[in-house]
């Protein structure tokens, strides 16, 4: 299976690869497609770096979720 890597973070970050196709403002279709065949350390960086903005942006949601169940 190629980029292992890439779908490992995914998946160990409870997202779904549609989640991350819609970051990366693509279909969920092509983004799978371009799994299929591995990728080169740019293009692979590129993914890797919207999981980390997809982790940074529910943590916040998170924590403003967390902010308004206090206040009530």
């Amino acid at each position: 299976m190629h980029n292992l890597d890439i779908r490992k973070a995914i998946e160990s970050s409870n997202f779904k690869y549609w989640q991350v196709a819609n970051k990366l403002k693509m279909n969920d279709g092509n983004f799978s497609r371009l799994l299929r065949t591995e990728l080169d350390e740019n293009n692979k960086n590129k993914i890797l770096k919207a999981i980390e903005e997809l982790k940074e942006e529910r943590e916040e949601w998170n924590k403003k979720k967390s902010y308004i169940r206090k206040k009530m």
